[in-house]
């Protein structure tokens, strides 16, 4: 199996990688990082522990040497000047300050005078040492005493001891290796500092004697430990503070080797886990690839694309499942693609012609059948069964309609407890099908359909070889044989409401008409001129049906009217005029309760509204008023001057033809009286 990687564009691929690695370095990572964080706890735990024992170690030693140097101090009297290698080893400078002020100097430079607080004087009187840190600024450190001279007046013994001794620098410093110390005094006044310590002004930071284990100094990182000298009780002085530095690095020297060897130990890992991936990639992704590209086709609605496996495992189980899971999609989705466009066609008011056509168009689509019919069965008016046939020609499909009539002998053997027929023989064949759908010859299925009860239609197909023993196909098309049963079913209602509604219309202008023997078939004439206009001008069906109700009924308002002022024969008076002008709207208020009139209501309102304004009963104008009025309108006007009135006998067609024309712009709509000129011009020639 050959297999190219292209930089891992598969997500898969990255995911079935990432797992593998995730599943072998995992354990290794945390393993390692568990042990490196261990091994540096414990590195950096003795680190400090030794650290601190050092400072610890080093400021006794500094005591220590404290003391010594008071020891020596108390043996200057005792010593020679040929033996003063001790007091040289320890002092730069030793003398005695006599009462009477006068210097003594027993070695090194004088050293000056000292002023005592009562606190350090009561020191001195308790024949303590007092240690005193010099306050010019030099940090000299004098060890001072009194010693009796028997005259009783105290003398001074004053010793500035040397930094090095008392520091330990030249020996008795067991500090760790790279290591930096500094002491300072419990204000913050530095005594000593190493010669690599960090930075002068940092020493100065009381905060050095607090617990922090690490600070970063002067651009570097370092382990800190202190140590705190409590000299008042000795030597009547603040306490001091020992601060030891050692270099962070130099303490995790031994954590930067075990990094090292966890990064090669990790690579060697690594390559090892993605050679075995790249391995089982290049056997699992080819078939995986194939399955994607076939979701997609899927995707897009290609459902006669079949995945061609050959992998001896589980994707060669699960692409022949797909096979026929894509295989089922396909006819169920056509299937639900063909009743969704049955119920458009239903719910959109189209009769059974539209609807046979359509079906039959789909199921030649979308089933790849050779033929299909649909035959109306009524065996009982021969001109209204007819077969509408569609066979598949390249590129179109060719539908054809024509009469075919069953006889009710041969419609006895389909039954309801039958889905669907088997028919080979030709000669049974052609009682149900024309000649033409014989041929070529092959097997016929009928699926009846039935509504209330009766077979109301047989819908036929023609299979392709081998397509006869589909079972599923047949269920999908017994499926649509009972959804056209529903659909028609749906359009017979929809008719029988329709000339329920016309037919009630109709007894309503049929009562309005009977008022007066003048009026009577009025209505009927002007839904039959309005119609023909509306038709003339391209109006939508639904718009002419709209159209036919408002013409049947917008003269209802008259009901309101008296037969006096209706009949009356002779001019009528403003106030009758008056009162005949308000039936618009007393019809319009006749028919607002009734929902499925709301539609209609502005056309029987405004249907005695002029073009120029000045109509009633609300002088709307032009395109304000609407179209289906503006065609009520004419119609009225044609008919009412056409008609006999119990004033005045019907005009000829000659001069209401002028009127209107005349009226035109003013009264009436131009548009709707050129459209009905031309109307009235074609009926001519028609009837010439």
């Amino acid at each position: 199996m050959k297999l190219e990687f292209n930089g891992f564009n598969s997500r898969l691929a990255r995911r079935i990688f990432a797992t593998f690695i995730a599943c072998a370095m995992i354990p290794v990572i945390l393993l390692a990082v568990l042990s490196l964080y261990q091994v540096s706890d414990q590195l950096k735990a003795q680190a400090d522990q030794r650290l601190r024992r050092a400072a610890k170690s080093h400021g006794l030693s500094i005591y220590e040497h404290l003391m010594f140097c008071e020891d020596e101090l108390k043996l200057v009297d005792l010593r020679t000047r040929t033996d003063s290698v001790p007091q040289r080893e320890k002092f730069i400078a030793v003398g005695r300050r006599l009462p009477d002020g006068h210097y003594e100097a027993i070695l090194g430079d004088p050293i000056p005078i000292i002023e005592f607080s009562p606190a350090e004087q009561a020191h001195l009187n308790s024949g303590k040492s007092l240690l005193v840190v010099s306050r010019d600024g030099n940090t000299d450190i004098t060890l001072v005493r009194y010693v009796d001279a028997g005259s009783g007046a105290p003398v001074i013994l004053m010793g500035t001891i040397r930094g090095n001794y008392l520091w330990g620098i030249e020996k008795g410093n067991n500090l760790p290796p790279l290591s930096e110390f500094a002491v300072a005094t419990e204000s913050g006044l530095p005594l000593y500092r190493s010669f690599n310590w960090p930075s002068p002004s940092e020493v100065l930071n009381t905060q050095m004697a607090g617990q922090q284990v690490r600070m970063h100094l002067s651009g570097s990182d370092w382990f800190v430990a202190n140590w705190s000298l409590f000299l008042k009780p000795k030597f009547g002085s603040d306490s001091w503070s020992l601060s030891v530095l050692q270099p962070e690095a130099h303490v995790l020297a031994p954590i930067a080797r075990f990094k090292l060897i966890f990064i090669l130990v990790a690579v060697l890992a690594l390559l090892m886990v993605v050679a075995m991936s790249l391995f089982n990639l290049r056997r699992s992704l080819e078939p995986i690839d194939s399955l994607k590209n076939g979701a997609r086709r899927i995707a897009d609605k290609d459902f006669d694309h079949r995945v061609h496996v050959s992998s001896r495992d589980e994707f060669q189980e699960l692409a022949q499942s797909f096979n026929t899971m894509s295989g089922q999609l396909g006819r169920q989705f056509r299937f639900l693609a063909t009743r969704a466009e049955i119920d458009h066609a239903t719910l959109s008011g189209k009769d059974f012609d539209h609807i046979a056509g359509l079906s039959i168009e789909r199921l030649l689509k979308d089933f790849s059948l050779r033929r299909v019919g649909i035959t109306r069965v009524n065996a009982d008016d021969p001109e209204d069964a007819r077969i509408f046939v569609g066979h598949r020609a390249t590129p179109d499909f060719v539908l054809t309609s024509q009469p075919l009539h069953v006889s009710e002998k041969h419609l006895s053997r389909f039954h309801r407890d039958r889905p669907w027929v088997i028919v080979d023989d030709p000669t049974e064949i052609s009682h149900y099908l024309p000649a033409d759908f014989l041929s070529p010859a092959g097997t016929v299925v009928f699926f009846p359909v039935y509504i209330t009860g009766k077979l109301f239609a047989l819908l036929s197909v023609s299979c392709s070889s081998g397509d006869c023993t589909d079972e599923e196909t047949f269920s999908l098309v017994r499926q649509i044989a009972d959804h056209l049963a529903v659909a028609w079913s749906n359009v017979n209602l929809i008719l029988e409401l329709r000339r329920l509604t016309i037919g009630s219309i109709q007894a309503l202008a049929r009562t309005v008409d009977a008022k007066s023997p003048w009026t009577a078939g009025h209505s009927a004439r002007v839904m039959q001129i309005s119609m023909d206009i509306g038709r003339h001008m391209g109006l939508p069906r639904k718009r002419i049906d709209r159209l036919e109700q408002a013409a049947l009924l917008h003269d209802i308002g008259k009901i309101g009217i008296s037969s006096g002022i209706l009949n009356k024969p002779g001019r009528l008076t403003g106030k009758e005029f008056d009162i005949i002008k308000s039936h618009p709207v007393i019809g319009g208020n006749i028919l607002t309760p009734i929902q499925a009139f709301k539609s209609i209501i502005p056309m029987i309102r405004q249907h005695h509204e002029h073009w120029d304004g000045k109509g009633y009963p609300d002088g709307l104008s032009g395109d304000a008023i609407t179209l289906e009025a503006r065609i009520l309108a004419v119609a009225d006007i044609f008919d009412s001057m056409t008609s006999d009135r119990p004033y005045r006998t019907g005009m000829d067609l000659k001069r209401v033809l002028s009127i209107l024309k005349s009226e035109a712009g003013r009264q009436l709509d131009p548009t709707v009286v050129e459209a009905f000129m031309e109307l009235i011009e074609k009926k001519s020639e028609l009837a010439a």
